[in-house]
């Protein structure tokens, strides 16, 4: 579902970008759903999962670390992701567009920064929305990616597994906790464009 233009002008009548954060497990379709609606309505998309890939293609020594640690399913440390993940963002906010991010926060000290990055601009986040799916789900769909996509991190079961555990434990939890008062959950087992439609709403009604 497209937003129609005058909801889409609205999301940029605020005096000061918005900035939405989608999070969901391996496989929750999170960054299909994001990049979808921030075509269909004007915002900028930024996906971690798309700056590492491109930062692996380039094989930068952020990549290459970033590369070595998927493949067991691992964080990269903050202390290495953050510095890259703020010189994206500062080119992004630049474009004084409304933002929604999609990897980022992961984990307790990237809320804070996150928060302490956007207070710099007397930002903060709007909405956090999570997209909720079973395990069950998570296996299925990222086992039918690997095959489709040649993922090498969405192969190995033991990998997947590990990936599932550090999301529940270090991501949705801590956001769930974090964002409290902003904090909304969709079904994302659903159809894409069922999820997309739900998303709009949630995004429409609760923002505008």
């Amino acid at each position: 579902m497209t937003i129609n233009t005058t909801h889409k002008q609205k999301f940029f009548m605020h005096t000061k970008p918005l900035v939405i954060v989608l999070f969901g497990a391996p496989g929750s379709g999170k960054g299909t759903q994001a990049k979808k609606f921030a075509e269909e309505n004007g915002f900028i998309h930024f996906s971690t999962g798309d700056f590492i890939r491109d930062q692996i293609e380039k094989q930068t020594e952020f990549g290459l670390l970033t590369k070595e640690l998927s493949a067991q399913g691992k964080y990269v440390p903050e202390e290495i992701f953050l510095p890259a993940i703020e010189k994206e963002l500062d080119s992004l906010f630049a474009m004084n567009k409304p933002l929604i991010l999609d990897g980022i926060p992961r984990t307790l000290v990237q809320c804070d920064w996150l928060t302490g990055y956007l207070s710099r601009s007397d930002l903060k986040v709007s909405l956090a929305i999570e997209l909720k799916v079973s395990n069950e789900t998570i296996v299925k769909r990222l086992t039918s990616r690997a095959e489709k996509e040649n993922r090498p991190d969405d192969k190995d079961l033991a990998v997947i597994q590990t990936r599932i555990r550090t999301y529940e434990e270090k991501t949705a939890t801590v956001l769930r906790d974090f964002y409290p008062h902003i904090y909304l959950s969709i079904d994302g087992e659903k159809p894409m464009d069922e999820v997309s439609e739900v998303l709009s709403e949630v995004l429409k009604e609760s923002i505008i």
